[in-house]
């Protein structure tokens, strides 16, 4: 997928589940998208790069990867921007949210085993 259909699709999430967002006090229009390098390789590759959205409030920071129909691979690397995230900004974040328009339950029961919040409009 090239940058502009990621900003796309990103974008169309956002706009699908804004009433939801708006519930947990996440207004879309202060996410901010964000580009990250992955420098040394520690995370990914060396070089790696990546875009996702980053809410910040209060100065607490929330990383939120946003996909139509996210499966465990998305949970896998909202995880590793986290990580990428930390590394890059030497800085924790406070939270990570998994946004999809659908979703089985399986992906559900995996992002919050491991401490993902999950915000959708549907599930499969």
């Amino acid at each position: 997928m090239v940058y502009k259909d990621i900003v796309d699709e990103q974008d169309s999430v956002l706009r699908h589940l804004e009433e939801e967002l708006m519930k947990k006090n996440i207004n879309i229009n202060d996410i901010k998208r964000v580009r990250l390098v992955d420098k040394e390789g520690k995370i990914y590759f060396k070089d790696y790069e990546d875009i996702f959205l980053i809410f910040t409030k209060n100065d607490k920071i929330k990383i939120i990867e946003a996909d139509f129909h996210a499966e465990n691979e998305h949970v896998f690397f909202l995880l590793k921007h986290g990580e990428i995230y930390q590394d890059q900004f030497n800085r924790e974040y406070d939270e990570l949210i998994l946004l999809s328009y659908e979703i089985n339950q399986e992906t559900i029961n995996q992002a919050k085993s491991q401490g993902v919040k999950v915000i959708y409009k549907k599930k499969l």
